[in-house]
């Protein structure tokens, strides 16, 4: 009998000052097209790049302190418009699987959407701006650490757009359905920690979007390297260590780090964003 002869890939990732490098294992059966191969890549990729690494690749390689975190909250008014807003995609697009509270997330999506559109539409002209919307209904308790239910709300990661607008007043001037938060990112070499913070509040809806990004923020390409050995992945000479997966024998493994150039002299600040849950 024949073994699986595979390999193993250390696929790795750039995005600003952060590296980070997945290795998984690929199987090589005899006969196996190169279509079935592919697939197997894909559901590899998928398994190591959830939802958490790739918002984080996307704020550090388009992001810094220059820019704002928005958080827009929704009055009584705001949710009886949100409430409408649910009852028309229920009625577009029913499903027996979705709830009440559903319908009423992704109605609050839509209205990050709108904001988007508003906010775009009073920028002067040739204005470019990148952002990342979360529409969330749930925030974390303070004294015992679990997520639970709350009002629907929106967070916002915008691209400051220089000095040719007040962000600020921008942004009051947008949003007519609850108060505006806006303040500046912290600054840090990798936002790893605002994009759980951010992630991690938007209930999963089975074929919604956990987030909005802008077209206007590719990725670089990761690059792989075949390898056959499933030893620990090792981190780059002159580089800065942020976390690692537990490594297993035989399972996926994931390294982060501050790329070496990056590293010299940067303060890590891994908390969570400073600022309060709207």
């Amino acid at each position: 009998m024949l073994e699986d002869i595979g390999y193993w890939i250390i696929r790795t990732y750039l995005a600003g000052g952060v590296g980070e490098k997945t290795k998984f294992y690929v199987p090589a059966d005899r006969g196996r097209s190169k279509r079935a191969q592919a697939s197997e890549l894909h559901k590899q990729e998928q398994n190591e790049g959830n939802v958490t690494r790739r918002v984080a690749r996307m704020i550090n390689e388009y992001f810094s302190s220059a820019d704002y975190l928005i958080g827009l909250d929704l009055s009584p008014a705001g949710m009886e418009r949100v409430q409408a807003g649910a009852e028309r995609i229920r009625g577009k697009k029913p499903r027996d699987d979705y709830t009440d509270e559903d319908y009423i997330r992704l109605a609050t999506a839509h209205e990050g959407e709108l904001f988007i559109r508003r906010l775009k539409d009073r920028l002067p002209e040739g204005a470019e701006v990148r952002y990342l919307s979360f529409a969330s209904d749930r925030e974390k308790n303070k004294r015992t650490g679990d997520l639970e239910p709350c009002r629907a709300h929106l967070h916002i990661v915008l691209s400051s757009c220089g000095d040719i607008v007040d962000m600020r007043t921008l942004c009051a001037d947008c949003w007519s359905w609850g108060g505006v938060h806006l303040e500046h990112l912290y600054r840090s070499p990798d936002y790893w920690g605002l994009a759980e913070y951010l992630v991690e509040q938007v209930r999963r809806i089975k074929d919604a979007k956990t987030y909005k990004p802008s077209r206007n923020m590719p990725l670089p390409l990761p690059k792989d390297r075949v390898v056959h050995s499933e030893a620990e992945i090792r981190l780059p000479k002159g580089a800065t260590f942020l976390r690692r997966g537990e490594y297993k024998a035989g399972e996926p493994q994931y390294l982060r780090y501050l790329v070496p150039e990056k590293a010299d002299g940067a303060a890590r600040k891994e908390g969570v964003c400073n600022r309060r849950q709207v």
